[in-house]
């Protein structure tokens, strides 16, 4: 096969962090590996980020904007014409991550230049493609008629499949494709160098909870610290590690400093977050919607077992494998007895903890 020019339409990438940007990141590295040429078009909202860079074979290119409320978006999308107005004939094919405004001027510059444009819708419900654009407003139907005229729709989820059919997406269009993970990076350690690990990232407790993600409204933290709460009172020695950052930081330390719980550390964003699940007990999960987490798979893959809410990509690896439990959307009481069950029994941990690994292997 010739080599392609692949151009990824990614908003938000590296510096930040989330799942979303880690997905399309390793996608970016993947693809350029089957030694694709791989350009990402993302927005640089601040101008400390370096408007150009080269990482891991492929290039990353950072459009202006103004980053401020009422002028974010405008900017962004004038940016984006402007780029692909100008560059885009050099590539053979557009892969746009997410969807919306800018996902739409992206769609509809490729139809006028006769490229073609693959699609990923990354989430599901209340932020899902069908929800987010399937309403009845004019711009909102101008919206999804224009997201509708693609050649091909990437879903991570059976529910964004399902999702993205009822939107209007033809089904031969639609290829479901898990999001991928690298198992040799997050793979799990022996018991002597998990201590270790535990004393060097002071983290050493009776049971290490970590959350790994977007400190962010919907992934529900509030419900976890309540949850905690609970938890801490029937056993003290236990430690809860956040990993993340985001808006809601601020609200969720005052959160943990009213309750008054030593035992949560919030240690913001890591560049190397495997070395917190291979610290970690159990793994926990409490968002109110997601597609499929890419932190529910890294801590698979390092052999943990899992607590988390019902979503979509959640659900569908539950109903595939004994990996751990599912607790329904803001039950805080079954959330903390899943905690605390699995940090009760070392046995079932194991087991639940190999099981998550053969599954994210595979």
């Amino acid at each position: 096969m010739k080599p392609l020019r692949v151009l990824m339409v990614s908003p938000q990438f590296r510096p930040l962090t989330g799942g979303y940007e880690r997905a399309a990141e390793r996608l970016a590295g993947a693809v350029s590996r089957s030694r694709h040429a791989v350009t990402v078009v993302t927005e640089r909202r601040s101008r400390a980020w370096p408007s150009v860079e080269s990482s891991c074979g492929f290039e990353i290119k950072r459009l202006w904007c103004i980053y401020r409320r009422g002028a974010h978006l405008m900017t962004a999308m004038m940016s984006l014409a402007v780029f692909l107005l100008s560059h885009g004939r050099r590539y053979d094919v557009w892969h746009i991550h997410h969807y919306g405004y800018q996902a739409a001027v992206a769609i509809v510059i490729a139809r006028l230049l006769r490229r073609p444009v693959v699609l990923k819708v990354t989430n599901t419900k209340a932020q899902g493609i069908r929800a987010t654009l399937g309403t009845s407003r004019w711009l909102p139907r101008a919206l999804a008629g224009i997201h509708r005229n693609v050649q091909a729709c990437v879903v991570t989820t059976a529910e964004a499949a399902s999702e993205a059919k009822e939107f209007g997406i033809p089904a031969e269009l639609i290829w479901y494709i898990p999001n991928g993970i690298d198992p040799e990076k997050y793979c799990p350690i022996e018991p002597a160098q998990k201590l270790e690990l535990q004393r060097q990232l002071g983290v050493v407790g009776e049971g290490v909870v970590v959350f790994v993600g977007r400190l962010a409204e919907a992934k529900n933290i509030p419900l976890l610290i309540r949850a905690w709460k609970v938890v801490s009172a029937l056993r003290p020695g236990a430690c809860l590690v956040l990993v993340g950052d985001g808006p809601c930081r601020n609200m969720i330390e005052e959160a943990v400093r009213i309750e008054g719980l030593a035992s949560v550390r919030i240690v913001g964003e890591q560049a190397d977050t495997a070395l917190w699940y291979q610290c970690a007990d159990v793994f926990v999960l409490v968002s109110r919607h997601e597609g499929l987490s890419n932190s529910l798979l890294e801590a698979l893959a390092t052999g943990l077992p899992v607590v988390t809410t019902r979503v979509s990509g959640s659900e569908e690896i539950l109903r595939d494998s004994e990996v751990g439990h599912l607790v329904q959307q803001n039950d805080e009481q079954g959330l903390a007895q899943a905690i605390l069950g699995l940090l009760e029994d070392d046995e079932r941990r194991r087991r639940l903890g190999q099981n998550g690994r053969a599954y994210a292997v595979e």
